[in-house]
């Protein structure tokens, strides 16, 4: 309230100020060796208002050009990763004591210095917001987005549906997996075991079939 009244009673200075400016014009006079410059008094406030805010506008970006050249420093950036692995560490550490309010405040603090794309801080939030209750988990879709990182959100998944006995979901995240990993012995072997719940004999031993053509081995 009393900063309102400050703003209202310098913005009503200013009015009379200018109103007082613009009713006494006068003239300013400037002479320099054989140079004159001659001025009306309200122009050369105007001027002097526009010299004012441009030395303001300078100093303002000078120091952001500065604090932006520290900040972009290699040491600091690396000082700034190292803190930003601690947090994630000491996340995690929460994660396993069940704090998941703390893990994600923590994950997020990560995420600042480590950057939004870091499927490590991606997977720590992930995890911990899916015991939060109540909200969705924006973190499983951007993992998705990474071919190397989704295999773990399908993971989860397949997981899940396996829980609740619902095998047919349970083997369409098994083909996701497979497009990714086509030669994984651990999914072909889910796949025939899916085929198997259903009674599906015949796709079972094909699939079964194929896992022992794989012969364990794992590719990417």
């Amino acid at each position: 309230m009393i900063r309102l009244f400050l703003y209202a009673l310098i913005a009503t200075f200013i009015a009379l100020f200018a109103s007082w400016v613009f009713s006494n014009p006068g003239q300013i006079l400037m002479q320099w060796q054989d140079w004159e410059i001659r001025l009306t008094f309200a122009l050369f406030i105007v001027l002097l208002i526009f010299y004012t805010a441009f030395i303001l506008f300078f100093d303002r970006f000078i120091r952001w050009l500065k604090e932006s050249l520290q900040l972009n420093s290699p040491k600091r950036l690396a000082r700034k990763r190292e803190l930003g692995q601690l947090e994630l560490d000491q996340a995690w550490s929460l994660l396993v004591l069940d704090d998941f309010t703390q893990a994600v405040k923590l994950g997020k603090s990560a995420q600042s210095k480590l950057g939004t794309k870091d499927t490590n801080v991606l997977r720590l939030l992930a995890s911990a917001t899916k015991y939060m209750k109540g909200g969705s988990n924006p973190y499983m879709n951007q993992l998705k987005q990474s071919k190397k990182a989704a295999i773990w959100v399908y993971k989860q998944d397949l997981d899940d549906l396996i829980a609740k006995k619902s095998w047919g979901k349970a083997l369409n995240a098994v083909e996701s997996m497979l497009d990714i990993y086509p030669k994984n012995s651990f999914l072909l072997d889910m796949k025939f075991s899916l085929y198997a719940k259903q009674s599906k004999w015949n796709e079972a031993a094909e699939s079964l079939a194929q896992a022992h053509k794989v012969s364990g081995t794992y590719t990417q």
